[in-house]
Parts: structure tokens; sequence; C-alpha cells
């Protein structure tokens, strides 16, 4: 028997987490007009390096229900610092630069696409008809959303960087999905600090120097509140209810961003604008309800 999903838990929290997650994209929009893309990239992920860390430090030794990380899992670990936490947020900050903060809010939604494409080719994990379809609605979206048409200015190499950066992470959560039985606030501490530390330094180096320092505290409170807090309540939703219901709630958060920035940026609202919402709407749901139905077949097996 298997234990039973805490959705009366689970769901706010899951909820709360994609809103947070997703409310990232259009405030470094804002931060980006005068903070080089390194330098906040760098920023973005101090604030969850030092909210893992307290989270880790004031549970002690909570975590021993987990396994220990070994040495055979570095491997892993570097290759999902490497794709995770260092080229998906430079190229997502130089993305988010090039492109209106609505086009990049939206564009987001491809993170758990790729996510289930890469399962698909390299652990050969069936992909459903309804998978292709939120890959329909996300490329109809991105065609609306970017290109000269857009009244904002976004650009086409924006929107291509925003997709690297989603196929960056879709890497990075197969690869930590290896890691499930492993504390995932310590796995997340181990990604956070390098990245932290590696971005800020080259940025230093890059531009000369860092941004100002009130700037790098608004990074850096950005990254604590969106990144930080937005994935460990992402995390306790993960333990109430599994990962395919919290994926599917959490999953608001491009939205969430989306109209965000309608209201930061006064974005006019035109025909391509609700047809673009209304298509991450479409995927959103689609591939949430994709990921309920594996994991209901799944506990039925365990069952």
């Amino acid at each position: 028997m298997t234990h039973r999903p805490d959705t009366r838990r689970g769901v706010p929290l899951a909820l709360v987490a994609g809103a947070l997650l997703g409310a990232g994209a259009p405030f470094s929009k804002l931060l980006l007009s005068h903070v080089d893309p390194l330098a906040l990239a760098g920023a973005l992920y101090i604030g969850p390096a030092v909210v893992t860390g307290v989270a880790l430090f004031l549970r002690g030794r909570g975590g021993g229900r987990y396994a220990p990380l070994r040495t055979r899992d570095a491997p892993r670990l570097a290759a999902a610092i490497l794709a995770g936490t260092i080229a998906a947020p430079v190229l997502l900050m130089f993305g988010i630069r090039l492109s209106s903060g609505l086009a990049a809010s939206l564009m987001l939604n491809m993170e758990g696409i790729a996510t289930a494409l890469i399962a698909a080719v390299f652990v050969r994990e069936r992909v459903s008809p309804s998978l292709w379809v939120a890959v329909l609605c996300m490329t109809a979206t991105g065609v609306l959303v970017t290109g000269p048409n857009n009244g904002e200015g976004s650009s086409l190499l924006g929107g291509l960087l925003i997709l690297g950066s989603c196929v960056a992470w879709g890497i990075e959560t197969n690869i930590v999905s290896t890691l499930s039985d492993r504390d995932p606030i310590l796995v997340t501490f181990i990604e956070c600090v390098p990245s932290a530390v590696l971005l800020t330094m080259v940025a230093a180096l890059r531009v000369g120097g860092l941004p100002p320092m009130g700037d790098l505290l608004l990074g850096v409170a950005l990254g604590s509140v969106s990144n930080g807090a937005g994935l460990l309540l992402f995390f306790l939703s993960l333990e109430a209810m599994g990962p395919a219901r919290t994926g599917a709630f959490a999953g608001i958060g491009p939205l969430t961003g989306a109209v965000l920035s309608l209201a930061v940026f006064r974005t006019p609202v035109d025909w391509r604008v609700l047809a673009g919402l209304v298509l991450t709407a479409a995927a959103v749901l689609v591939v949430g309800r994709d990921d309920e139905q594996r994991q209901f077949a799944a506990e039925h097996i365990r069952e």
C-alpha cells in the first residue's frame, strides 16, 4: 500500500511555489536594464544558496531519512551544475535582455516539455500524443511573442536563448532525478554555491567590477524569494503529493510571470498576447495532465 498524497497541503504549496518561480522573469527584466546579465545570474543563485544553507542549518540532522551523497554522485552533480545553474541562467539572462517580459515568461513553459522530451530520448520514456500537442502550442506561442511584430521588440535570438535555457534545465532535471533518494535541499545547496561564486567572479572580471551594491542586493533578494523560497515550497509539495501533481500545479509559473509582465511593463493586450496566454495555459494543462496520468499508473502498479 502506498502513501496517499496529501493534496490539501500540497496544492497550495505548489501554487505558491509556481507563482514565486514565475515571478523571477519579469523582475529580472527590470534589473537587466542596468545590471550585467552575468552579474545578475550570479546574484540570483547567491539567494537560494543562502536560503538552502540556512534551511540545512536549522534542520540539523533531520535529513537522515535520505540516502547520503557518495563519491560516485560527483560526476552527475557536476553535470547538473554545468547545465542547470551555470549554462541555463546565463542563457536565460541574455535571452530576457533581448526579449519582452511577457515573451520570456511564456517561453519558460518549454522547460517542462524539454524535460519530458529529453527523458524520452535518453531514458526511453514514452512520449504521449498530448505532449506533442504541448510542443505545438508552445511553438505557436514562440512565433506569436517573438519577432518584429511584437510591440516590445522581442527578438528571435532572445527566444532561442530562452529555449536553450529550458533545454539546459531539462537536462539538469533528468540528471537530478537519478538522485531522487538524496536530500533535495542539500543537492540544491551544492548546485547553487559553485554557480553563485563562479558567475559573480566572471562578471566582475568581464565588466571590470560588479554593479552597485544596491543592485546586487536586489538581485540576491529576488533570487532568495523566487528561486530560494520557491524551491523550498516546491520540495515541501513534492513530499506531500509527489512530482507529477506538484509539477502540474506549479506549472502556473509562466502564466504568473506573464500576468506580472503585463502589469509591470504595461504591455498592450492585443490578439497575439491573448493567443499566447491561451496556448501557454493549454500546454500547462496538457503536460500536467499527462504527468498525473503517468503517476497514477505508477501508483496503481505499486499497489
